[in-house]
């Protein structure tokens, strides 16, 4: 059994808010991309609107800052994943494979050439600032059971710091980097990119490309600023048609209109028509261009705008 993990937690820290429907985008996306049985979780301390299963998030290392800087993202919390206890608490037994994805990716084809490895880890691998190769968080893949040390060695007083000290940067990354630096990794040459410094100016992925990830701070799959092929993978499993409640004052009328024409299977909000909707919302975004671009990746077959303006606001 292959067991694919994701993490989504609350945070003031982030610069970039995540969803349950990413969450829910992502599951698809593996879904349709692996041949065989397979098992997703989404660990979280907020499962509400996760269609798949949920895991409660722990505590450990929930407080620790980034040794980076603290204002970068901490997520430390996720080497927990090499505990054998925590992993039985899963339900995963000794010798499955555990593969931790990032929910800001997007997958463009089959999965079982990367994760189909007798390796006990293999993490993603790149070029470090003080480093000629180190992992990164945002895919990895372990053998239950094995590189249990990357966890019990793991001091929060000390082992952040020393990671640190030794070159490697970012929090969980840093020490998995310091204390696997010669397992295997996934390259180029696997079909492995960043959207950031590698895809960001094509017009089309490489013909070899399997997973892209949208590592850093920047632009993320689900924005209306990425290159528009990216939606054509970023896409999840919804279907039917959904309604869009935008900014100009004409929203309700035409809405209303919408509404006795047509039966709705979602509707996605700007967050002062979300205020009024007196249903469930399938989510709230706070400009046209994001809209439709989440509609589009959600799956939807339809797409009805009420309400549309060139007005931008913060996401609600």
């Amino acid at each position: 059994m292959i067991h694919f993990v994701t993490f989504k937690w609350k945070s003031l820290e982030y610069r970039v808010r995540y969803e349950a429907l990413h969450a829910n985008i992502l599951e698809a996306m593996v879904r349709r991309h692996w041949r065989g049985d397979m098992r997703f979780v989404t660990i979280t301390d907020d499962p509400q609107g996760i269609d798949g299963e949920t895991f409660p998030l722990w505590s450990d290392c929930a407080q620790l800052v980034n040794a980076s800087g603290r204002h970068l993202p901490s997520c430390y919390r996720r080497l927990k994943l090499f505990d054998p206890e925590q992993q039985a608490a899963l339900g995963i037994k000794p010798g499955e494979r555990i593969v931790s994805l990032d929910l800001d990716m997007a997958i463009t084809a089959e999965l079982n050439p990367l994760f189909d490895r007798d390796d006990d880890f293999i993490g993603w691998a790149l070029k470090g600032s003080h480093h000629p190769r180190v992992f990164n968080g945002s895919m990895w893949m372990l053998r239950a059971g094995t590189e249990a040390h990357v966890w019990t060695d793991f001091d929060p007083d000390k082992s952040p710091g020393e990671a640190r000290q030794a070159g490697f940067l970012g929090s969980d990354q840093s020490w998995m980097s310091y204390r696997l630096q010669s397992r295997a990794g996934w390259t180029q040459d696997d079909g492995v990119y960043s959207y950031a410094t590698e895809l960001k100016r094509f017009d089309a992925p490489p013909a070899n490309t399997r997973v892209i990830l949208f590592n850093g701070f920047n632009e993320k799959p689900w924005m209306p600023t990425v290159r528009p092929w990216v939606v054509n993978y970023y896409r999840g499993g919804a279907a039917g048609r959904v309604l869009i409640l935008g900014y100009a004052e004409t929203v309700w009328q035409e809405a209303e209109k919408a509404l006795d024409k047509f039966d709705f299977d979602a509707v996605i909000a700007s967050p002062e028509a979300a205020e009024h909707w007196p249903g469930e919302l399938f989510a709230i975004v706070g400009d046209d261009a994001q809209a439709e671009k989440l509609a589009r990746a959600a799956g939807f077959e339809e797409i009805v705008f009420c309400g549309r303006s060139d007005r931008i606001a913060e996401a609600a």
